[in-house]
């Protein structure tokens, strides 16, 4: 566990990414995340960054969620919202791709937000 908070007022979906971002396997970068996607039926799902020991291919959140949703059954049509949690001071930031791939591949009335969770630690 990162023992990374947000502020208490945080929405369900941030609070699920950073449950995965707390979560996250990221022993040599330090700067664990993580993405939850919201569904057109109100389900929510997502997934957390792990590391590779030789930092390639690491698995980023991103694709993680989109993992956990092929596996349930979904299809990125259905994500009507997407968030990613890390820290703000990360050394390894994965908004650029996040933004980037949920640009190319989520409907386009899909939200789409980055919050940043403080580290306990």
């Amino acid at each position: 566990d990162h023992r990374m908070t947000m502020p208490p007022d945080s929405d369900p979906l941030s609070e699920l990414a950073l449950g995965f971002a707390n979560g996250a396997y990221s022993p040599y970068t330090h700067c664990p995340s993580g993405v939850a996607f919201r569904l057109t039926n109100g389900d929510m799902l997502g997934g957390a960054y792990a590391e590779n020991a030789a930092f390639n291919p690491s698995i980023s959140p991103l694709k993680a969620a989109l993992i956990a949703l092929t596996v349930a059954g979904g299809h990125v049509s259905e994500v009507t919202e997407a968030v990613l949690v890390e820290q703000k001071s990360a050394r390894v930031s994965q908004e650029p791709s996040f933004r980037a791939v949920c640009a190319a591949v989520l409907p386009v009335f899909a939200a789409v937000r980055v919050n940043h969770a403080v580290s306990a630690i």
